[in-house]
């Protein structure tokens, strides 16, 4: 085991959780996206948390069920702290994202999750929120519920969240 694996296990057994804060989102939304590689905000759901300290980290869990117009939808999705986008790839010129996911059928759902972590160095109100993109112009983002919706038992109704700790070291 190395030094730095010993010295996160320590900072891990020190640590404390100082608060929980949630944004849910239980209804249906749709993000149209007009252009393949353009990034577009989804609206909901968003997190605001106040770190308490400014060496606290941010631990973001992310849960979002979905699906989208096509049975092939890919999707690409971005964390941003207050509109500036954290995490995620730095491949040049291809699409830097967070986390990805592909629809399975437009009656069926998918659920992706994701977690990141952040460290904002202060004790500002920041709030999270995602950005979502695809490899197809012309294609739709839906939460929570199947493109076809025909809400029929046959469909699900599910939730999207991103919960945030923050973590004192």
């Amino acid at each position: 085991m190395s030094t730095s694996q010993i010295a996160n296990i320590i900072a891990v057994q020190k640590s404390k959780i100082a608060q929980v804060q949630s944004g849910v989102l239980t209804t249906k939304q749709q993000t149209t996206i007009t252009t393949a590689g353009t990034w577009y905000a989804v609206t909901s759901p968003t997190v605001t948390i106040t770190p308490t300290t400014s060496t606290s980290r941010i631990i973001l869990f992310i849960s979002l069920s979905y699906n989208g117009s096509s049975a092939t939808s890919k999707f690409l999705f971005q964390v941003l702290r207050d509109a500036v986008v954290i995490g995620g790839g730095t491949g040049g010129t291809t699409l830097n994202c967070s986390f990805g996911g592909s629809a399975i059928a437009t009656n069926r759902q998918t659920t992706t999750t994701a977690i990141e972590i952040d460290t904002p160095g202060d004790t500002s109100s920041h709030t999270y929120s995602l950005n979502v993109t695809s490899d197809t112009n012309s294609d739709t983002l839906d939460l929570n519920r199947t493109h076809l919706d025909s809400n029929t038992t046959a469909t699900a109704c599910c939730t999207s969240s991103i919960v945030a700790l923050e973590v004192l070291l």
